[in-house]
């Protein structure tokens, strides 16, 4: 009643409380669909920000102008008890999808902000993954210059092993020459010792043949010596008996 006071003329807010004493305060209901009525195509050419500055200041205006016109609007909307049972069975129901689409929102509010927290935690997980990252990739790169430096190593090496490999190739061949050339020394020093040797073993058995007359002859000299001794005894015996 206090926007139709603040809106309309004063006549015609008395047809309006004329109406209400009559048809009690359910014509209210009536009264606002007969006005929302009048202006549907107004309203249905407009958006949503003009819909409401409309709502506020120019939907009553045309009725100032014939107020037989709002009358005829209330009495002419037929609101039966079925479609206001209908109307209210149908805003009880937006209002219970409102409701839970009230709820499945807090339950979105709720889970988006699990996701948040997710999120944060994914993100200190992804910036602790970019820093063993980084740490792994200059770990990965000081060992591509330690394998770098490997593979340079391991060439001299192959380089080294070649030269030797090709060394040991002639050393056998050395080593068998050198072998033969002493062997032949070792021959020809054999031969000479075999040489000396049986010239040695001749001297010795000429030795040995010496060796023998010359203990035969010492010992014909014992005997001799012997028989010299004995006759010098026999000798100062004599000389003792005649002297």
């Amino acid at each position: 009643m206090t926007v139709f006071a603040y809106r309309l003329e004063l006549p015609l807010v008395f047809r309006i409380f004329d109406i209400m004493l009559v048809e009690g305060m359910d014509v209210m209901l009536r009264i606002a669909f007969a006005i929302i009525k009048r202006s549907e195509a107004i309203i249905l050419g407009m958006g949503f920000d003009e819909v409401l500055q409309y709502l506020k200041r120019g939907i009553l205006d045309e009725y100032n102008e014939d107020h037989k016109k709002l009358v005829q609007d209330i009495y002419s909307v037929k609101l039966s008890s079925r479609k206001l049972n209908a109307y209210t069975t149908e805003h009880e129901r937006h209002v219970a999808k409102a409701i839970q689409e009230s709820l499945e929102l807090n339950n979105l509010q709720v889970l988006q902000k699990q996701m948040m927290e997710h999120v944060r935690h994914l993100e200190t997980k992804l910036a602790s993954l970019n820093r063993e990252h980084v740490e792994l990739a200059n770990e990965l790169v000081s060992t591509r210059v330690e394998v770098t430096h490997r593979q340079e190593q391991n060439e001299l090496y192959r380089q080294e092993l070649s030269e030797l490999s090709k060394a040991l190739d002639v050393i056998p061949l050395e080593i068998e020459r050198r072998s033969r050339e002493k062997l032949d020394t070792l021959m020809e020093e054999n031969n000479k010792l075999a040489n000396d040797n049986a010239i040695l073993e001749d001297k010795l058995a000429s030795l040995e043949m010496t060796v023998i007359d010359l203990k035969m002859r010492f010992a014909e000299s014992e005997n001799d010596k012997e028989m010299v001794q004995r006759r010098l005894r026999e000798m100062k015996k004599y000389m003792a008996v005649h002297t």
